[in-house]
């Protein structure tokens, strides 16, 4: 089943479908309201000031579990991929994976 609380309509594109932009605009307002919420927990980054921002893709499965293994039919290639916007989350966890596999 689904290991994600979010649904999406299988007749119809998902939001990933509908912002396929190969490199999408940063939200500012966001960006904005990070940075307030981070000075209020780290007062000293007020010395410092936001030099560059980026977005990106956020790729996922239809189940919401990322894909994680060897490709079968190129042997020695492992993917990792599908983490649904969580990679720094579990990244290092699927990093010990990637590498217990591979190895």
């Amino acid at each position: 089943g689904h290991e994600t609380l979010q649904r999406w309509r299988l007749d119809q594109p998902t939001p990933m479908e509908r912002m396929r932009i190969l490199d999408p605009a940063p939200d500012r307002a966001t960006i904005r309201l990070t940075h307030a919420r981070a000075l209020e927990l780290l007062p000293d980054l007020r010395k410092t000031k936001i030099s560059a921002a980026w977005a990106g893709y956020i790729d996922s499965t239809p189940d919401g579990v990322p894909a994680i293994g060897e490709i079968q039919t190129v042997p020695g290639f492992f993917l990792a991929a599908g983490f649904s916007g969580h990679g720094f989350g579990i990244g290092p966890g699927a990093g010990h994976l990637v590498a217990d596999l591979v190895t």
